[in-house]
């Protein structure tokens, strides 16, 4: 993620460059002879295939007019054929020339025009974790079929992809010496409900998701996992309470 925002940074940096007067959203109100102040910024978008990315902006007062603009390095913005709306739809697709797409709105009133801040489309490979689910024939491809089990994931997931897992306990197998082993460039994110179509929608605070090594007795921890997670190289673990390890 750290890619993203120093590209988000680069982008507002350029924004400023080539043109875009500023915009805080601070909540005050809008002067008449003030160019269009954004309340409500378009945010990023991580995504899988075939599902609608959603981008809107919000000013703080009418008489607005919106061009939809998008852009593959920052510093070239190319204007979005009938995106003149306050929001802006997308069908993902896992093309290249589909993900790692910036799309910003030019907010336009009599007295001049504001730019809002970029956000960027990112389209990825998701498997799907829903201890709550009873499926016969799991697949992992979505929340209807996803895997019970954050085990079975990793043990079938491919590199370069994401496992979303939803609310709910897991453990890592039956004896102490089990542990949730990551796979190398697999993103592991929890705080999901079971039905989200983007990632930025998750709510680890009030969808829990834990990772417990309490295996055996409950609350005794004598019979617990050793390491209840085990790292790799190039990954992501967010979004999850690690608990319940006990090693001698």
């Amino acid at each position: 993620m750290s890619d993203v925002i120093k590209r988000l940074t680069l982008f507002i940096l350029l924004s400023v460059i080539i043109g875009c007067s500023g915009s805080s959203g601070s909540g005050a109100e809008a002067e008449e002879t003030d160019v269009p102040m954004i309340s409500t910024q378009p945010v990023n978008k991580s995504l899988p295939a075939d599902q609608t990315a959603v981008f809107s902006v919000e000013a703080l007062s009418g008489g607005v007019s919106y061009q939809w603009q998008h852009s593959i390095e920052g510093s070239i913005w190319n204007d979005i054929s009938d995106a003149t709306q306050s929001t802006y739809e997308i069908l993902a697709q896992t093309s290249v020339d589909y993900n790692w797409i910036w799309f910003r709105c030019v907010l336009t009133n009599k007295i001049g025009s504001t730019c809002s801040e970029p956000a960027c489309l990112t389209v990825v490979t998701v498997v799907y974790v829903d201890s709550s689910q009873a499926t016969n024939l799991p697949d992992g491809q979505s929340w209807n079929s996803a895997y019970a089990t954050l085990q079975e994931a990793l043990s079938n997931a491919p590199a370069d992809l994401e496992i979303w897992v939803a609310a709910g306990t897991y453990t890592p197998g039956g004896t102490r010496e089990d542990s949730f082993i990551l796979k190398d460039t697999v993103d592991v994110y929890g705080g999901f409900n079971g039905d989200e179509t983007f990632r930025e929608a998750r709510d680890p605070e009030n969808n829990v998701t834990i990772l417990s090594g309490d295996i055996g007795a409950q609350d005794y921890k004598s019979d617990n996992c050793y390491h209840v997670v085990t790292g790799a190289n190039n990954v992501v673990l967010d979004g999850f309470t690690i608990s319940d390890g006990n090693a001698n």
